[in-house]
């Protein structure tokens, strides 16, 4: 459970930038083929592509055995 807590916080703060990112390529889209829209439509779309990313990330990352890496001196000075 506590991988999986890790997981998600990592997909959660990076679901954060992805929000901006589709938000603007959204905006952009919208005014490049001039498609009529309200501003709540544009945060809805936003927030769906958002919302699929994180669950694919999640359910990607949850697969994969997380390994915390090991820094030990020794393997530094070879």
């Amino acid at each position: 459970m506590i991988r999986m807590n890790q997981i998600v916080k990592e997909e959660l703060m990076r679901s954060i930038a992805v929000f901006f990112f589709t938000l603007i390529f959204t905006c952009f889209l919208l005014v490049k083929f001039i498609l009529p829209a309200s501003f709540f439509t544009v945060i809805e779309i936003s927030l769906l592509i958002t919302a699929a990313v994180f669950a694919i990330q999640v359910k990607k990352k949850s697969g994969k055995t997380y390994e915390k890496p090991n820094m030990r001196m020794s393997h530094c000075m070879l």
